[in-house]
């Protein structure tokens, strides 16, 4: 026999949902939507009336399965173990990625004092560790596209005004821009003698 409570509240829910489905006119409204918890950002906002875009009834872990479909370029770097998702431990992505928050809400939460740049392709040395963020990460383009060629970040740095080519580290240190080795031998002019001895400034 069933609590009469119990039927009750089925009563219910079930009245609720109908009542929410054929209400709203032309625009039909589910019961996922009308107990969302909040606007979607402005990045995913497209897909704030469609809820099976990124959720999947009883299964919390289609949602993952949905991200990556659409985030084609992180599901490459997991499948590849590459870049700072593919270094990760597996889990789900709302473990750092939240949603509902509103048109300006932040999707991800990033403790940039926190971070660990080892983790990504690109890690941080020499001079490097001491850049802000925002030295190499501009706002409004994903942290992934980041340049990581030297030119991009010292073009006005170099002297030669691209003579020499772009492979910048094959002399200049990441410890000092303006430390740097260079190997004569591997030139047209091998220094010898006297030669060996003199200032570079010299020449």
């Amino acid at each position: 026999m069933q609590c009469p409570t119990s039927t009750s509240w089925l009563r219910a829910l079930l009245l609720l949902i109908a009542v929410l489905t054929v209400s709203g006119g032309t625009q039909a409204q589910g019961l996922e939507s009308a107990l969302s918890p909040g606007k979607m950002s402005s990045a995913h906002a497209k897909w704030e009336d469609d809820c099976s875009a990124c959720h999947v009834r009883f299964d919390r872990a289609g949602q993952d399965r949905l991200c990556a479909d659409c985030h084609k370029d992180v599901r490459q770097d997991m499948r590849q173990r590459t870049g700072y998702h593919g270094r990760l431990q597996p889990q789900a992505c709302r473990s750092c990625h939240t949603e509902h928050k509103g048109r300006d809400g932040r999707i991800v939460a990033l403790d940039a004092k926190r971070f660990d740049h080892a983790q990504t392709d690109y890690p941080l040395k020499g001079a490097h560790r001491k850049a802000e963020c925002d030295d190499c990460h501009r706002a409004g383009r994903k942290h992934r596209e980041a340049p990581t060629d030297c030119n991009a970040c010292h073009r006005q740095d170099d002297v030669h005004k691209g003579s020499l080519g772009a492979a910048c580290a094959d002399c200049h240190t990441e410890a000092s821009w303006k430390q740097a080795r260079f190997d004569h031998d591997k030139t047209r002019f091998a220094l010898t003698g006297r030669h060996a001895q003199a200032d570079c400034a010299d020449c």
